[in-house]
């Protein structure tokens, strides 16, 4: 963690903006004590190595020993990073400021914490998070929007976790109710594919039709899980029909939005479509009310934002693939702030809330059969198992998508974003290692084990979901010429 913030501090902020003179002053005297650091840990690392061949220690026990030497060289040899800051701080007067934002800083984390043990803990900070535009300069309209999406959000973790309980009335109401809301999405004319208000050109026939398709596959889908619900009721087994069509959706639907074009309005809505026609078919309970909820909250997130940044560019007149070149350029010169601090928890927060919102690790490990039912109801443990993962994964690759759309329409550096991420959680990360158990009931043991394991894999999981979005979002496959078209940020 001390090495990331190294990183940001050098790379992604003003502070080590220092005058020509400053710099001539201590370039000798830096440059010595940067050899010394070289040359000691040179040393250490020759001394740790003849120890472990002598030891005839395992090969890997040389990375256990000399990551952390390489690492803390690397810090230390960049410490003036630090002095820096230190000065910096000093310099402009703000130690209260930066103290009273750490402060608030780890009380949000220790939120994150919290809500790994208690669920509905993530309510209280949906309240906090629905409550934030009012300090900001937003519109009333957007601000009372944003408050009920949160707390609409917010009603789900102090629901009882997706057990044997089912209720297929409401998934198939869920369904219903997201035909009628996307299919108004679709008529808008911020998307281009009936009218068109954009500044770029109107949506081509393909998109219209890719769009009608993936509304007419969720109608398919609430219609296979009534149909299938009914069948096993009257113990008549799973169709068959039903059962090859559930497994054509779940692998052709995440597809069919490579078909659709780079524009980000229109892209988002084929994404959130294809993924929602596969999610329906696992869904027993509220989870489908969960997920809709989800989807329509990171879309005020996006125009949020959007709007906070002051760009003069629509997000309708944004696509995937816009500026190329000078993005990067940017983030080269890019200058984190408050604000990007604020992006980063949101972002970790909501993929908590994506992973806990309907459950917890308890209910992984117990988990109904039913949710299997339109694909199998013969006890296959690995094929449900790969099941029980896309439908937990779904959720959170949606929060992914939404964060990737909200870096493109606000230009911000991605790689300073996910410092930021790392850096929460890390903390977090640490904060479960001192939690470890290692006595008491194999279930405490295991559990405690387990939070730290996803603690420390959150960042891998998020760059992982990071860039699976970027593909989602950014390749497009053109039915005309059956190329496989590659944008290129």
């Amino acid at each position: 963690m001390t090495f990331v913030i190294l990183l940001l501090l050098r790379n992604y902020t003003g502070i080590m903006c220092k005058s020509l003179e400053s710099q001539s002053k201590k370039m000798t005297p830096e440059w010595q004590g940067k050899i010394k650091i070289l040359s000691s840990s040179t040393l250490v690392i020759f001394l740790s190595s003849v120890l472990l061949y002598v030891q005839n220690a395992p090969f890997m026990y040389y990375f256990y020993f000399l990551i952390p030497i390489v690492l803390w060289t690397m810090v230390l040899y960049e410490l003036d990073v630090y002095y820096e800051a230190k000065a910096y701080l000093r310099r402009f007067e703000v130690k209260m400021w930066f103290l009273a934002l750490a402060v608030l800083a780890v009380l949000g984390l220790e939120l994150l914490v919290i809500t790994f043990f208690y669920r509905g803990v993530m309510s209280l900070g949906l309240v906090f998070i629905g409550l934030w535009p009012f300090t900001t300069q937003l519109s009333k309209r957007m601000s009372v929007a944003w408050l009920a999406g949160c707390l609409a959000l917010g009603v789900f973790p102090l629901l009882p976790v997706i057990g044997k309980q089912h209720n297929y009335t409401l998934v198939t109401l869920t369904g219903w109710i997201s035909i009628i809301i996307f299919a108004y999405c679709a008529r808008r004319s911020e998307l281009g594919l009936v009218r068109n208000s954009r500044q770029i050109s109107k949506e081509p026939q393909r998109a219209i039709v890719i769009t009608v398709l993936q509304i007419i596959l969720v109608w398919v889908a609430i219609t296979i899980v009534k149909s299938t619900a009914d069948s096993i009721e009257h113990k008549e087994g799973l169709p068959l029909f039903n059962q090859i069509l559930s497994w054509l959706l779940l692998v052709l639907s995440p597809v069919l939005c490579l078909f659709s074009t780079t524009s980000l309005f229109n892209r988002l809505l084929n994404l959130t479509l294809s993924l929602l026609v596969p999610f329906l078919l696992m869904c027993i309970f509220y989870e489908s009310l969960f997920f809709l909820t989800l989807c329509l909250v990171m879309f005020l997130w996006i125009c949020i934002e959007h709007q906070l940044s002051g760009s003069t560019l629509r997000l309708q007149d944004m696509t995937f693939e816009y500026q190329s070149s000078s993005t990067q350029t940017k983030n080269v010169t890019y200058h984190i702030k408050i604000d990007d601090v604020r992006k980063a928890y949101f972002f970790m927060f909501f993929m908590l809330v994506a992973f806990y919102g309907t459950g917890n690790i308890a209910s992984l490990n117990s988990f109904s059969i039913s949710s299997f039912y339109c694909f199998m109801t013969v006890f296959r443990p690995f094929t449900m198992a790969a099941i029980l993962l896309i439908k937990v994964l779904i959720p959170l690759l949606i929060v992914s998508c939404a964060f990737r759309a909200l870096l493109q329409s606000i230009r911000v550096s991605n790689t300073a974003l996910f410092l930021l991420v790392f850096i929460m959680s890390d903390f977090t990360a640490l904060h479960f290692f001192f939690l470890i158990k290692d006595s008491g009931s194999w279930l405490d043991i295991g559990m405690s084990i387990s939070h730290y394991l996803l603690s420390m894999g959150m960042f891998i999981f998020t760059a992982v979901f990071h860039g699976l979005a970027w593909f989602l979002t950014t390749f497009s496959l053109d039915f005309s010429g059956h190329e496989f078209k590659r944008h290129l940020l």
